[in-house]
Protein backbone atom coordinates (compact mmCIF):
# COMPACT_ATOMS: atom_id res chain seq x y z
CA UNK A 1 0.00 0.00 0.00
CA UNK A 2 1.28 3.47 -0.91
CA UNK A 3 2.50 5.34 2.16
CA UNK A 4 1.37 8.96 1.89
CA UNK A 5 2.54 11.97 3.89
CA UNK A 6 0.71 15.29 3.55
CA UNK A 7 2.10 18.73 4.36
CA UNK A 8 -0.30 21.63 4.82
CA UNK A 9 -2.07 24.18 6.96
CA UNK A 10 -3.50 22.63 10.11
CA UNK A 11 -6.83 24.44 10.34
CA UNK A 12 -10.13 24.00 12.10
CA UNK A 13 -13.14 24.72 9.89
CA UNK A 14 -15.97 26.70 11.47
CA UNK A 15 -18.87 26.36 9.04
CA UNK A 16 -22.15 28.26 8.81
CA UNK A 17 -24.91 28.48 6.20
CA UNK A 18 -25.61 31.92 4.73
CA UNK A 19 -28.63 33.14 2.77
CA UNK A 20 -26.90 36.04 0.99
CA UNK A 21 -23.48 37.56 0.36
CA UNK A 22 -23.67 40.32 2.95
CA UNK A 23 -21.06 38.90 5.33
CA UNK A 24 -18.74 38.15 2.40
CA UNK A 25 -19.05 41.69 1.11
CA UNK A 26 -18.60 43.19 4.56
CA UNK A 27 -15.27 41.44 5.08
CA UNK A 28 -14.17 41.54 1.41
CA UNK A 29 -14.06 37.76 1.03
CA UNK A 30 -13.74 36.05 -2.35
CA UNK A 31 -17.05 34.43 -3.22
CA UNK A 32 -16.33 30.76 -3.89
CA UNK A 33 -12.67 31.20 -2.98
CA UNK A 34 -10.31 31.69 -0.05
CA UNK A 35 -9.33 35.02 1.50
CA UNK A 36 -6.70 35.40 4.21
CA UNK A 37 -7.84 37.53 7.15
CA UNK A 38 -6.01 38.98 10.14
CA UNK A 39 -6.60 38.13 13.78
CA UNK A 40 -8.78 41.18 14.39
CA UNK A 41 -11.14 40.27 11.54
CA UNK A 42 -11.21 36.67 12.76
CA UNK A 43 -12.41 37.84 16.19
CA UNK A 44 -15.14 40.00 14.60
CA UNK A 45 -16.37 37.11 12.44
CA UNK A 46 -16.33 34.77 15.44
CA UNK A 47 -18.75 37.08 17.22
CA UNK A 48 -20.96 37.57 14.15
CA UNK A 49 -21.49 33.86 13.46
CA UNK A 50 -21.94 32.79 17.08
CA UNK A 51 -25.72 32.77 16.70
CA UNK A 52 -25.65 31.00 13.31
CA UNK A 53 -25.18 27.45 14.66
CA UNK A 54 -21.50 27.13 13.63
CA UNK A 55 -20.19 23.59 13.13
CA UNK A 56 -16.57 22.73 13.88
CA UNK A 57 -14.48 20.16 12.01
CA UNK A 58 -10.86 19.61 11.05
CA UNK A 59 -9.90 21.38 7.85
CA UNK A 60 -7.14 22.47 5.51
CA UNK A 61 -7.08 20.94 2.03
CA UNK A 62 -4.28 18.49 2.82
CA UNK A 63 -5.76 17.74 6.23
CA UNK A 64 -9.06 16.87 4.54
CA UNK A 65 -7.26 14.66 2.01
CA UNK A 66 -5.49 12.76 4.78
CA UNK A 67 -8.79 12.30 6.65
CA UNK A 68 -10.34 10.85 3.49
CA UNK A 69 -7.41 8.48 3.00
CA UNK A 70 -7.62 7.34 6.60
CA UNK A 71 -11.34 6.61 6.19
CA UNK A 72 -10.41 4.27 3.32
CA UNK A 73 -8.27 2.20 5.65
CA UNK A 74 -4.82 3.65 4.97
CA UNK A 75 -2.65 5.21 7.66
CA UNK A 76 -1.44 8.51 6.19
CA UNK A 77 0.81 11.01 7.95
CA UNK A 78 0.06 14.71 8.32
CA UNK A 79 2.66 17.42 8.93
CA UNK A 80 1.53 20.84 10.13
CA UNK A 81 1.66 23.42 12.90
CA UNK A 82 -0.93 23.99 15.65
CA UNK A 83 -1.29 26.10 18.76
CA UNK A 84 -1.25 24.82 22.31
CA UNK A 85 -4.96 25.54 22.70
CA UNK A 86 -8.39 23.93 22.55
CA UNK A 87 -8.60 24.08 18.75
CA UNK A 88 -5.15 22.54 18.40
CA UNK A 89 -6.11 19.64 20.66
CA UNK A 90 -9.35 19.23 18.71
CA UNK A 91 -7.38 18.98 15.45
CA UNK A 92 -4.87 16.48 16.82
CA UNK A 93 -7.45 14.27 18.54
CA UNK A 94 -9.80 14.14 15.54
CA UNK A 95 -7.01 13.06 13.20
CA UNK A 96 -5.66 10.49 15.62
CA UNK A 97 -9.11 8.95 16.09
CA UNK A 98 -9.46 8.67 12.32
CA UNK A 99 -6.12 6.83 12.06
CA UNK A 100 -3.78 9.60 10.92
CA UNK A 101 -0.21 9.65 12.16
CA UNK A 102 -0.03 13.27 13.30
CA UNK A 103 3.41 14.91 13.12
CA UNK A 104 2.33 18.29 14.47
CA UNK A 105 4.56 21.12 15.64
CA UNK A 106 3.01 22.83 18.66
CA UNK A 107 3.59 26.51 19.44
CA UNK A 108 2.15 29.33 21.57
CA UNK A 109 0.20 30.95 18.71
CA UNK A 110 -3.51 30.32 18.16
CA UNK A 111 -4.47 27.39 15.94
CA UNK A 112 -5.58 28.52 12.49
CA UNK A 113 -9.28 28.83 11.65
CA UNK A 114 -11.06 28.64 8.29
CA UNK A 115 -14.43 30.39 8.60
CA UNK A 116 -16.52 28.62 5.98
CA UNK A 117 -19.63 30.29 4.56
CA UNK A 118 -21.89 27.86 2.69
CA UNK A 119 -24.51 29.22 0.30
CA UNK A 120 -27.91 27.67 -0.35
CA UNK A 121 -26.54 25.85 -3.40
CA UNK A 122 -23.45 24.53 -1.64
CA UNK A 123 -20.81 27.02 -2.75
CA UNK A 124 -18.17 27.58 -0.07
CA UNK A 125 -16.31 30.83 0.65
CA UNK A 126 -13.49 30.96 3.17
CA UNK A 127 -12.19 33.65 5.48
CA UNK A 128 -9.01 32.06 6.80
CA UNK A 129 -6.80 33.16 9.66
CA UNK A 130 -3.74 30.93 9.42
CA UNK A 131 -2.50 31.55 12.94
CA UNK A 132 0.02 28.92 13.99
CA UNK A 133 -0.11 27.22 10.58
CA UNK A 134 1.67 30.17 8.99
CA UNK A 135 4.82 29.42 10.99
CA UNK A 136 5.63 26.19 9.14
CA UNK A 137 9.08 26.84 7.65
CA UNK A 138 11.77 25.23 5.53
CA UNK A 139 13.87 24.25 8.56
CA UNK A 140 10.99 22.05 9.76
CA UNK A 141 11.38 19.79 6.69
CA UNK A 142 13.99 17.10 7.17
CA UNK A 143 14.89 13.77 5.62
CA UNK A 144 13.89 12.11 8.89
CA UNK A 145 10.45 13.74 8.73
CA UNK A 146 9.75 12.59 5.16
CA UNK A 147 11.49 9.24 5.50
CA UNK A 148 9.30 6.15 5.50
CA UNK A 149 6.75 7.44 3.01
CA UNK A 150 6.38 6.84 -0.74
CA UNK A 151 4.56 10.02 -1.74
CA UNK A 152 4.57 13.56 -0.35
CA UNK A 153 1.38 15.55 -0.95
CA UNK A 154 1.70 19.35 -0.73
CA UNK A 155 -1.11 21.78 -0.12
CA UNK A 156 -1.46 24.35 -2.89
CA UNK A 157 -1.87 27.16 -0.39
CA UNK A 158 1.81 26.72 0.49
CA UNK A 159 3.09 27.63 -2.98
CA UNK A 160 3.61 31.26 -2.02
CA UNK A 161 6.15 30.20 0.60
CA UNK A 162 8.93 29.68 -1.93
CA UNK A 163 11.59 28.63 0.56
CA UNK A 164 9.35 26.00 2.14
CA UNK A 165 8.25 24.64 -1.22
CA UNK A 166 11.82 24.38 -2.45
CA UNK A 167 12.91 22.50 0.67
CA UNK A 168 10.03 20.03 0.38
CA UNK A 169 10.68 19.39 -3.31
CA UNK A 170 14.44 18.98 -3.01
CA UNK A 171 14.19 16.74 0.07
CA UNK A 172 11.58 14.56 -1.63
CA UNK A 173 13.73 14.30 -4.74
CA UNK A 174 16.79 13.35 -2.73
CA UNK A 175 14.84 10.54 -1.08
CA UNK A 176 13.38 9.36 -4.41
CA UNK A 177 9.80 10.08 -3.35
CA UNK A 178 6.82 10.83 -5.53
CA UNK A 179 5.35 14.30 -5.17
CA UNK A 180 1.83 15.63 -5.69
CA UNK A 181 0.39 19.14 -5.47
CA UNK A 182 -3.16 20.24 -4.80
CA UNK A 183 -3.70 23.76 -6.14
CA UNK A 184 -6.35 24.35 -3.51
CA UNK A 185 -8.40 27.28 -4.81
CA UNK A 186 -8.94 29.08 -8.11
CA UNK A 187 -7.90 32.44 -6.69
CA UNK A 188 -4.50 31.11 -5.61
CA UNK A 189 -3.70 30.30 -9.24
CA UNK A 190 -5.36 33.47 -10.54
CA UNK A 191 -2.95 35.54 -8.48
CA UNK A 192 -0.28 34.34 -10.88
CA UNK A 193 2.21 32.76 -8.48
CA UNK A 194 4.47 30.56 -10.62
CA UNK A 195 6.32 28.88 -7.78
CA UNK A 196 4.40 25.61 -8.19
CA UNK A 197 5.57 25.35 -11.77
CA UNK A 198 9.11 26.46 -10.92
CA UNK A 199 9.47 24.02 -8.04
CA UNK A 200 7.98 21.24 -10.12
CA UNK A 201 10.51 21.83 -12.85
CA UNK A 202 13.30 21.95 -10.30
CA UNK A 203 12.09 18.71 -8.75
CA UNK A 204 12.03 17.01 -12.12
CA UNK A 205 15.27 18.42 -13.51
CA UNK A 206 18.32 16.24 -13.16
CA UNK A 207 21.30 18.36 -12.08
CA UNK A 208 23.96 15.68 -11.66
CA UNK A 209 22.69 12.57 -13.45
CA UNK A 210 22.24 10.67 -10.19
CA UNK A 211 18.45 10.67 -10.02
CA UNK A 212 16.66 7.39 -9.60
CA UNK A 213 14.67 6.01 -12.56
CA UNK A 214 10.95 6.17 -12.06
CA UNK A 215 10.90 9.31 -9.92
CA UNK A 216 7.77 11.33 -10.63
CA UNK A 217 6.65 14.90 -10.13
CA UNK A 218 3.14 16.11 -10.85
CA UNK A 219 3.14 19.89 -11.18
CA UNK A 220 0.89 22.62 -12.48
CA UNK A 221 1.33 23.28 -16.20
CA UNK A 222 2.07 26.72 -17.60
CA UNK A 223 -1.07 26.53 -19.72
CA UNK A 224 -3.40 25.83 -16.78
CA UNK A 225 -6.93 26.79 -17.72
CA UNK A 226 -8.25 29.00 -14.97
CA UNK A 227 -11.31 27.87 -13.05
CA UNK A 228 -11.52 24.55 -14.90
CA UNK A 229 -10.90 21.02 -13.77
CA UNK A 230 -8.02 20.59 -16.22
CA UNK A 231 -5.33 21.92 -13.95
CA UNK A 232 -2.56 19.37 -13.49
CA UNK A 233 0.05 18.54 -16.06
CA UNK A 234 2.47 15.79 -15.26
CA UNK A 235 6.21 15.63 -15.80
CA UNK A 236 7.75 12.20 -15.46
CA UNK A 237 11.41 12.05 -14.51
CA UNK A 238 13.17 8.92 -15.69
CA UNK A 239 16.96 8.58 -15.59
CA UNK A 240 17.42 12.33 -15.94
CA UNK A 241 15.09 12.79 -18.93
CA UNK A 242 11.98 14.95 -18.76
CA UNK A 243 8.92 14.24 -20.86
CA UNK A 244 5.39 15.54 -20.63
CA UNK A 245 2.59 13.18 -19.83
CA UNK A 246 -1.11 13.52 -20.45
CA UNK A 247 -3.31 15.68 -18.28
CA UNK A 248 -4.10 13.92 -15.05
Amino acid sequence: MLRILGIGNALVDVSVFVHDDSILEKHHLYKGGMTLIDEETEKVIEQEIRGMNPQMSTGGSTGNAMMALASLGTRPTFVGRIGNDELGRFFRDAGTRQGICEKLITCDEHTGVANTFISGYGERSFGTHLGAAMGLKADDITEELLGGCDLVHIEGYLVQNHELMEKICLTARKLGLKLSLDLGSWNIVEEGDESADVNGRQYGKCHDGSCKPGGQAYVCGADWQRRTGTFLQGCRHEAGNMRKTDYL
